[in-house]
């Protein structure tokens, strides 16, 4: 959250969770940081060499 802000001070980071998005879409950062866990959770997994990751060892 901090690198989309700009800033670490957690007051300016819950300053602007508080406004929104644009109309009813709230500004949380779950929305800007979903797509960034899953692509690390895929990552963590894949580095863990198990299904279904490892086919290509498994053959």
């Amino acid at each position: 959250a901090s690198i989309g802000v700009g800033t670490l001070s957690f007051s300016t980071i819950v300053g602007l969770q508080e406004g929104a998005f644009r109309g009813p879409i709230p500004a949380y950062f779950f929305f800007w940081l979903a797509p960034s866990f899953i692509i690390f959770w895929i990552a963590a997994v894949a580095e863990t060499n198990r299904p279904p990751f490892d086919l290509v060892e498994a053959e």
